[in-house]
């Protein structure tokens, strides 16, 4: 019996619906949060560093493998670059605006929350438009 894969893929191996895509990068960054606030404390408690002292943004990068291996499958297509450089632009402008404006506003957050919410927005805000972006112009 074969098992089950997610996100659900075409035959190209693109992934194949949004919601699939969503639902991945928000499993990605959970995972990847939650194995960086362990390693973060586990560091603290040996004295390498405070609790929460650890870059937020690093969350991210499971998701981004994602987003790499979409890309990957869309090969062939003219405009892959195109779309994915404005994805990635948008996502870190509005990412890293969503990261500093939590610092800047609530001063007191440690750099683990404030860099995982300014991940979580460009990881999520990617999303959308290379995913509609790379269709409309296939």
């Amino acid at each position: 019996m074969e098992r089950a894969k997610f996100p659900r893929r075409d035959p190209d191996g693109r992934v194949a619906r949004f919601g699939d895509l969503i639902a991945a990068a928000v499993v990605w960054l959970v995972v990847a949060f939650l194995a960086l606030t362990v390693i973060d404390v586990l560091s603290s408690l040996v004295g390498v560093g405070d609790v929460g002292s650890s870059r937020g943004w690093l969350i991210a990068i499971l998701a981004l493998w994602l987003y790499v291996e979409d890309f990957r499958a869309w090969r062939g297509v003219r405009s892959r670059l195109g779309i994915m450089l404005i994805a990635l632009l948008l996502a870190i402008l509005v990412g890293g605006a969503a990261g500093y404006g939590l610092a800047y506003l609530a001063s007191g957050l440690p750099a683990l929350v404030t860099g995982s919410v300014g991940a979580a927005v460009g990881v999520l805000v990617y999303a959308p438009i290379w995913f509609y972006g790379i269709r409309f112009v296939e």
